[in-house]
């Protein structure tokens, strides 16, 4: 095995800043003023046990905190949508979650956009498009430099609406408005890399042929964090787990610069931070890095007419890992109601401890030895 002494980049020491405060400077990290420019990021979640072995989790079982406003299949919207989401829930291995696309230009124009999900199924979107058999159209999306940014709004909090701190240029299909194109769903396929947890060391592999830069490792437990980066994986690596009392703002500053490396401009980045800061730098230990553009293309078509001078798309991969400690949780949650019999408090009892508790959970209650049991937990721990 091709072993690498972890290096952290410069950035690490130099002082971090939090991400609502980190400037966006000259250069190529600001939008160009002439062309049609498309820039597209958005991120494929993952989960794996502690041997690597990737699980099928149920994506939509998480809270959805998606504005009412955002459509569904079926032309549904709010509640409605999203009890059809608890009928078409579908286990899988990956949760496309939140692809966002900004667009550039100096003057008014109409673009076509269509993009199709070659190994899963779009869930949400907005605005308003054409349903297709994996993917979705947009015919006409209107592009208007000076139009007044007046876009839907809630009260409630969201993950949806940070994206739109950028300096993209305001959309229109039909009546509805909006900084970007959204969408998000859920499928099964391979990340261009695995890890898997050998004692106090994550073994990490990237894909055969597949270089990957940065690979970002953090780990927060008990509120503490810690980071470390192998700035360039080729096939194997071998590191310690993070040692936890690092600046919690560092692994920020660090996914930031490779954005922008990959070819976000820095307010895109900064927006993509803001929107999942809360999911990617909590409870958990979790690998990140870009996904090849290669890959991205071939799982995410994307055609636009007419064709953009330049388009970026900058994918995430994030795998979840569920550590041995995390595992042991959960199988004592499981434990506890077998033993009590306290069915009815279990889903409860598990749902604090995340959303990646279900495929450990449903794994401990195959194990049980009363078939009875196991079916009364299990009808518990899937009920909507």
């Amino acid at each position: 095995m091709n072993v690498l002494r972890t290096i952290g980049w410069a950035l690490l020491g130099a002082g971090v800043a939090s991400v609502a405060g980190i400037a966006s400077p000259t250069g190529v990290d600001e939008p160009p003023r002439s062309g049609l420019i498309v820039h597209e990021w958005g991120t494929f979640t993952a989960v794996a046990d502690s041997s690597g072995v990737p699980l099928e989790w149920r994506p939509l079982n998480a809270p959805d905190d998606l504005p009412d406003f955002v459509h569904g299949p079926h032309g549904t919207r709010g509640e409605e949508r999203r009890g059809l989401g608890t009928k078409l829930r579908r286990s899988a291995t990956v949760r496309m979650e939140t692809p966002v696309i900004y667009f550039y230009t100096d003057r008014p124009m109409d673009v076509s956009v269509t993009v199709d999900f070659s190994a899963g199924w779009i869930t949400e979107w907005y605005p308003t498009a054409e349903e297709r058999e994996r993917g979705l159209s947009w015919p006409r999306v209107s592009l208007d430099p000076a139009a007044k940014e007046a876009f839907p709004s809630e009260p409630r909090p969201s993950h949806y609406f940070p994206a739109r701190d950028t300096e993209a240029v305001p959309l229109r299909i039909g009546e509805e408005r909006e900084k970007f194109l959204f969408y998000r769903g859920l499928g099964t396929f391979d990340l261009p890399f695995s890890a898997r947890l050998e004692g106090p060391m994550l073994s990490l592999r990237a894909r055969a042929g597949t270089g990957l830069g940065p690979v970002v490792v953090f780990e927060r437990r008990a509120g503490r964090s810690g980071v470390r980066v192998v700035p360039r994986l080729e096939e194997e690596a071998a590191i310690l787990r993070p040692e936890l009392g690092d600046d919690p703002r560092a692994v920020e500053r660090v996914l930031i610069e490779a954005l922008v490396e990959h070819g976000l401009f820095r307010p895109e980045a900064v927006a993509m931070l803001r929107t999942w800061e809360e999911s990617w730098f909590g409870e958990g230990l979790r690998v990140f890095a870009i996904v090849p553009r290669t890959e991205t293309d071939t799982l995410l078509p994307l055609t636009i007419v007419p064709a953009p001078a330049a388009l970026e798309r900058v994918l995430v991969a994030r795998l979840e890992i569920l550590t041995a400690e995390f595992e042991a949780e959960v199988r004592a949650a499981i434990a506890r109601a077998a033993g009590q019999e306290q069915v009815e408090t279990c889903r409860a009892e598990l749902v604090k401890l995340g959303r990646f508790a279900e495929p450990v959970a449903v794994k401990a209650i195959a194990e049980l030895a009363d078939p009875a049991l196991r079916s009364r937990l299990l009808a518990a721990l899937l009920a909507d």
